[in-house]
């Protein structure tokens, strides 16, 4: 299967439970390693779905260090 496809169906399932937070979290991380736009995006819903705030500090750092590869 290629990382399109996996990263579709996982947000084919994002879109279908969208206060699945825990699901929007592994979503932000897998998107960190294959298209760093998407993930800012991605991470920005998952602060207005109710993430927790600590977790988004690391995932913004995280960000952060992606585009800097």
């Amino acid at each position: 299967m290629q990382d399109d496809n996996f990263l579709d169906v996982i947000e084919a399932e994002v879109l279908a439970d969208p206060q699945n937070i825990a699901l929007r979290e592994d979503f932000v991380t897998l998107l960190l390693q294959y298209d760093v736009d998407r993930a800012a995006i991605e991470l920005q819903a998952f602060e207005a779905n109710g993430g927790d705030p600590a977790r988004a500090r690391i995932l913004r750092a995280r960000l952060v260090a992606a585009r800097m590869r």
